[in-house]
């Protein structure tokens, strides 16, 4: 009977695991870059939780790119995930609207990387960016979706890292 229950914590145990080794390799990876992470509690998006991400820029010579990370799991009602971005600092104001395709649109199977019940979708909101001025630096992330509430969004991880073909010494805070 241990066993049994033991059974149905794996889910849960293996996504904490998936998050904990993407984590440590994330974390190795960076040269000059910086991660911020977002957990929701419950694994629920309400729309009303927008989300602030802030940092310091200190060098604007590179180019950076500004990636997205959603952790979701099979529990998200939908195929897509509708997210509206506003990048402002220093005389700079970028927004837009990007799709994440997180379930395949023939056979509902789960898209991105990991194993069990978890999943990872990465995407790249701005490649190549150049900020103007040394500043400090917010993104703000909401879901655009109709749905007020969102089941099965584990985390949202933004990641602001120097352009794969510019200097990766670079300074970012």
């Amino acid at each position: 009977m241990a066993f049994l229950r033991f059974v149905k914590y794996i889910p849960q145990t293996t996504c904490l695991y998936v998050f904990w080794v993407s984590f440590v390799m994330g974390g190795c990876g960076t040269e000059g870059g910086i991660q911020k992470v977002y957990t929701f509690p419950k694994s629920e998006w309400h729309i009303a939780n927008g989300l602030l991400f802030e940092c310091q820029v200190s060098d604007t010579k590179p180019s950076y790119d500004i990636i997205i990370s959603v952790d979701y799991t099979a529990t998200y009602p939908y195929q897509n995930l509708y997210i509206k971005y506003d990048l402002e600092g220093a005389e700079t104001s970028e927004s837009g609207v990007v799709a994440l395709q997180l379930f395949d649109r023939k056979r509902g199977w789960p898209l991105g990387s990991g194993w069990g019940a978890c999943k990872r979708y990465q995407l790249c909101l701005l490649s190549g960016y150049n900020f103007k001025k040394t500043a400090a630096y917010t993104v703000q992330l909401v879901h655009a979706m109709r749905q007020d509430t969102l089941a099965g969004i584990v985390r949202i991880v933004l990641s602001i890292k120097p352009h794969a073909k510019t200097n990766k010494r670079s300074s970012l805070v």
